[in-house]
């Protein structure tokens, strides 16, 4: 539907989202076999007029073996590090360690502690994180290695944009252990 006025043109679209279940293990930049059909939906609402947008957390699993975005991002050097060193600063949110079945009898904080992944977090005032980030979507859009798992998103929506972590902190605190503990607690 269009509505035209003197100062405006608007026209209505249906929008499809899809959350972080249809990446492999919820890792960014990739797509789970159990959705190997997405590609051909999304040609197809894209034909009939509709939008399409794709999630993605930038948190990304250092405990993988062979995921090209970690790889890259660690060649480009575009993780967040501790300060004065080169050592990445790790967290725990998505995904999953890779082959394990999660214990759902357990409570959220030891899923966590024993289900997660570590995860290192792009540090975007970096030209190097804008290049490399820049490539991961196009490769989402245009996948060189499988043209049939090629993604033609409209939008992106990325969710949780800060660094978010499951465990309080980084993995095993913070190195100032004043920071750790301070002196008031914020409300």
């Amino acid at each position: 539907m269009t509505k035209t006025s003197p100062f405006f043109v608007c026209k209505l679209q249906d929008i499809q989202y899809a959350d972080i279940d249809y990446m492999e293990r919820q890792l960014d930049f990739t797509l789970s076999p159990h959705f190997a059909g997405l590609p051909a939906l999304v040609n197809k609402i894209r034909e009939e007029g509709m939008r399409f947008i794709l999630i993605l957390d930038p948190a990304i699993s250092a405990n993988e073996t062979d995921y090209l975005a970690f790889t890259r991002a660690l060649e480009k050097d575009v993780f967040i590090k501790w300060p004065n060193t080169d050592d990445i600063i790790y967290a725990k949110v998505w995904p999953d360690l890779p082959n394990v079945i999660v214990n759902d009898s357990l409570d959220w904080d030891t899923q966590v502690e024993i289900y997660r992944a570590y995860t290192a977090f792009p540090d975007f005032f970096r030209n190097s994180t804008t290049e490399w980030w820049t490539r991961e979507i196009a490769e989402v859009y245009d996948n060189p290695r499988n043209a049939s798992q090629s993604l033609k998103f409209d939008g992106i929506w990325i969710d949780m944009n800060e660094p978010s972590s499951f465990v309080n902190g980084a993995v095993g605190g913070c190195r100032n252990q004043e920071l750790n503990f301070p002196p008031y607690v914020p409300l």
